[in-house]
């Protein structure tokens, strides 16, 4: 009962400026936009009774965010927040962060995989290359047809 007033809580106002709302919407709206959400649980400073529980949670900035690997660079060791690439960096227990990510299938030697894949990056190359075949297509009307064609003058005679 102890914990159910707990999670209640922590449902009600998972930290001091979000709603549980706002909280689902951000974590929402990175997952769209970068194929990844960084959920922190905030532990209590102290053991006690709500030893093993979350204190408060956070949902963090995943384009700030670094995946620490293992040394083999295949599983994940912890995570590191650059506060905005201010060279301030804090280190944050592998056990503290619920990672939410994205299918991505690069798997590289650099752990890459690690990270889930935007599913705006996955429709990149589609859109690049609509956007070039466009763009070839307007080139072409705009010069009534492709540039440096060269022609060979008709023969006396012909019907050409």
């Amino acid at each position: 009962e102890h914990d159910d007033v707990l999670l209640q809580a922590l449902l009600d106002r998972p930290n001091a400026m979000n709603t549980w709302d706002d909280l689902i919407k951000e974590a929402v709206g990175f997952q769209l936009l970068n194929g990844n959400t960084f959920m922190w649980g905030i532990p209590p400073e102290t053991g006690g009774l709500t030893s093993g529980t979350v204190n408060s949670l956070w949902v963090l900035p995943s384009q700030h965010m670094q995946i620490v690997p293992t040394e083999d660079n295949m599983d994940i060791a912890g995570y590191m927040l650059d506060y905005f690439n201010s060279g301030s960096k804090h280190t944050i227990d592998k056990d503290e962060v619920l990672h939410l990510k994205e299918w991505n299938p690069h798997y590289e030697a650099t752990g890459s995989f690690l990270y889930g894949q935007s599913p705006l990056m996955a429709a990149t190359r589609a859109m690049y290359t609509a956007n070039e075949s466009q763009l070839t297509q307007e080139k072409y009307l705009q010069n009534m047809g492709p540039q440096g064609i060269l022609g060979i003058e008709p023969a006396e005679g012909s019907v050409f």
